[in-house]
C-alpha cells in the first residue's frame, strides 16, 4: 500500500508514467488478491484500531472500483499519465475513509 500511495501521490511524465502505471497495477493487484482471499487489512484501515477482516466489512465500492478501472488503462505514455492522474483522487478517497475510522 505504501508503494501504491507513493505512485499515486505524484505526477509522472513520459516513460516514467508507463513504469509508474505498471507498478500501480501490480500493487493494486496484490491488494485486490488480499481482499478477495479474505486477508486482513492493514491495522490503520481498521475502525477504532481493531482488526477487521474484509468479508466482514462494507467496502467503498465506488472508489475501489474506480481505482481498479482506471489502472486497467493501456497505451502510450500520455494514456498512462492520464490514468494515474485520474486514479489519484479515487485512491485518496478510498484511503481517507478508513484512516478516519470509517470502514471502507
Amino acid at each position: 500500500m505504501t508503494v501504491l500511495t507513493r505512485v499515486l501521490s505524484r505526477s509522472w511524465d513520459g516513460g516514467e508514467a508507463v513504469t509508474a502505471l505498471n507498478t500501480a497495477v501490480v500493487c493494486f493487484g496484490r491488494l485486490d488478491r488480499l481482499f478477495r482471499d479474505g486477508g486482513r487489512i492493514p491495522t490503520y484501515w481498521s475502525a477504532a484500531g481493531t482488526f477487521v477482516t474484509v468479508p466482514g466489512m462494507v467496502l467503498a465500492d465506488v472508489d475501489y472500483g474506480n481505482v481498479s478501472e482506471g489502472l486497467r488503462t493501456a497505451g502510450n505514455a500520455e494514456a498512462c499519465r492520464r490514468a494515474l492522474h485520474e486514479a489519484r483522487p479515487e485512491w485518496k478517497a478510498l484511503t481517507a475513509s478508513p484512516e478516519a475510522g470509517v470502514r471502507p
